[in-house]
C-alpha cells in the first residue's frame, strides 16, 4: 500500500483517497512527477495534492506535474501543469498570478 493512502475495499467496488502532505518546490530545485491511475469502471478515486510554490519569500523550483486517470480502459482526466522558470506565463494573471500555492 502506498503511504497516506486509504483504501476502502478490493477489488473493482475499491475506494481509494491520496491526500498526502504538500509538495514544496524550494528555490533551484527540478522535479518531474508523474501519477498513472487505472481504475476498475466500478472504483473510486478522491486525489488532493498541493504545491507550494518557494518557501515564504522564496522563488520556486520548476515543477512540472503530470496526473492520469483511465477508468475501464478509457480516459478520464489527463492534466499537466509546470511552474517556475523556464515555464512560460506560469505566474502570469490567466494562471496563477502573484499566489504560490496550488491544489
Amino acid at each position: 500500500m502506498i503511504a497516506g493512502a486509504r483504501p476502502s475495499a478490493r477489488g473493482s467496488t475499491a475506494s481509494l483517497h491520496w491526500l498526502p502532505e504538500p509538495l514544496i518546490s524550494t528555490r533551484g530545485s527540478i522535479l518531474h512527477q508523474t501519477f498513472t491511475v487505472d481504475l476498475a469502471p466500478t472504483s473510486r478515486l478522491v486525489m488532493r495534492e498541493e504545491h507550494l510554490l518557494g518557501r515564504s519569500g522564496e522563488a520556486p523550483g520548476h515543477l512540472t506535474t503530470r496526473l492520469t486517470v483511465r477508468r475501464g480502459g478509457r480516459p478520464l482526466l489527463d492534466q499537466q501543469s509546470a511552474y517556475g522558470h523556464p515555464a512560460p506565463a506560469w505566474d502570469g494573471p490567466a494562471v496563477l498570478g502573484d499566489h504560490r500555492a496550488t491544489g
